[in-house]
């Protein structure tokens, strides 16, 4: 019976991007109604207002559906990332060649510091803090955690190897 050292949920949750949303949203919901009864001309332009905040919305929608749960145990990483995963991935210890905690600070997510360059697989919803994994078959993941200190303590008390 495995471990478990580390269980974790997240949600999206940039109200800064959920506010620009909601105020892109209601903006061309305002152009709709502008040109549906100021300029009853312009049903095309009518059309194209509509249709993009129907599309905004579903972005919006899309965001605030996702999910990533991570359980980290003595045996292996799950995790899941809905509505992208149907089940759970698993990558087992054994498979580990290296294994990384990475910490950035909150302002990271604003400058560029979180981005990734190359073949990483990156499942986060808090920017650039968790676990950086290389498999022996050379595959790179990337599973975020938003408390990276309780992550630290977890993978003390692990012996990988």
């Amino acid at each position: 019976m495995a471990t478990k050292l580390h269980k974790e949920k997240q949600r999206f949750n940039d109200k800064v991007v959920i506010a620009l949303l909601g105020v892109a949203i209601l903006a061309l919901l305002y152009g709709t109604a502008y040109s549906l009864i100021v300029e009853p001309s312009e049903p095309l332009k009518a059309g194209m207002f509509l249709l993009s905040a129907l599309a905004v919305s579903g972005w919006l929608y899309y965001l605030v559906q996702l999910r990533l749960e991570v359980k980290i145990s003595d045996k292996s990483i799950k995790y899941q990332m809905a509505p992208l995963h149907t089940s759970s991935r698993k990558i087992k210890w054994k498979e580990v060649e290296e294994c990384a905690i990475v910490k950035t600070p909150k302002v990271a997510q604003w400058h560029g510091a979180n981005l990734c360059y190359g073949a990483e697989s990156r499942f986060s919803l808090v920017g650039r803090n968790g676990l950086s994994l290389t498999t022996k078959d050379g595959r790179k993941y990337f599973i975020g955690c938003s408390d990276v200190d309780q992550l630290q303590e977890a993978m003390q008390s692990l012996s990988l190897g």
